[in-house]
Formats: structure tokens, C-alpha cells, sequence
């Protein structure tokens, strides 16, 4: 099966697309394989098991994969995968870190493409 590509830096950056203008075509390119394998997780692999193609492909999963590019991008940038430090001792060295208000990375992500799916026939979990 030929994997499709949901969206491309022209509808990303475009203003009757997304929209966007955080990411490089270079970082977008870099984080859409991710951001892409997490819409198809969220939405439990709909797009690929109805046959969808590129033309078929809603703007909202669009948004969504462009909003989680650019979240991945954050995470990258921040480092430490967009933890921050919570605490730090000097003997025998030991960092701890936490995300934001103690959520992980996958809730963060999962947040993100939800706000673009929630409602949608590709966020109901029954069939």
C-alpha cells in the first residue's frame, strides 16, 4: 500500500490553508511523519482503512498534523523533549524533569490533534 501525504508546506504556510509560519519547510518535513503516524493513531488508521486519498483528506486532519508539527518542533527546540527541569542534585549527579502542569508528551500531543478531531467521524472510538 502507498503511503499518502496529508498535507504540504504550501497549504501549511498558506492563508487559506493552515496558515502557519513557525516552521521551516525543512522542520515541517522533518516532523510530518511523526505528526502524521499520530493523527492515524488518534483517529485509529480511518484515513488509510476507507481508502481516503490526498483529495479526500479533510482540512481539519490538515490542521492537525500541521498543529502537531509545529508541537514537535516546540518539543525539539525546548529540549529535553519539552520537559522542564524540576529538580537537580550536584552529588552523583541527577536531573528529574517534568512537562508542563505534570502532563507527558503523548497527553500534550494528544490535546493538540484532538482540538482539530474532537467531534469528527474520525475521533469516534465505536464503528
Amino acid at each position: 500500500m502507498v503511503q499518502i501525504i496529508y498535507v504540504d508546506y504550501d497549504y501549511y504556510k498558506s492563508k487559506s490553508g493552515y496558515g502557519g509560519s513557525k516552521l521551516t519547510e525543512e522542520q515541517f518535513a522533518h516532523n510530518l511523519k511523526k505528526a502524521q503516524a499520530f493523527v492515524d493513531r488518534v483517529t485509529f488508521h480511518r484515513i488509510e482503512i476507507w481508502n481516503l486519498t490526498e483529495s479526500e483528506i479533510p482540512d481539519y486532519i490538515k490542521d492537525a498534523v500541521c498543529a502537531l508539527s509545529e508541537q514537535i518542533q516546540t518539543f525539539a527546540d525546548s529540549g529535553q523533549n519539552g520537559a522542564l527541569k524540576s529538580s537537580e542534585s550536584v552529588g552523583k549527579q541527577s536531573v528529574s524533569y517534568q512537562y508542563a502542569s505534570g502532563a507527558s508528551q503523548e497527553s500534550i500531543l494528544a490535546e493538540c490533534a484532538m482540538s482539530y478531531l474532537h467531534g469528527t467521524k474520525f475521533a469516534y472510538r465505536g464503528y
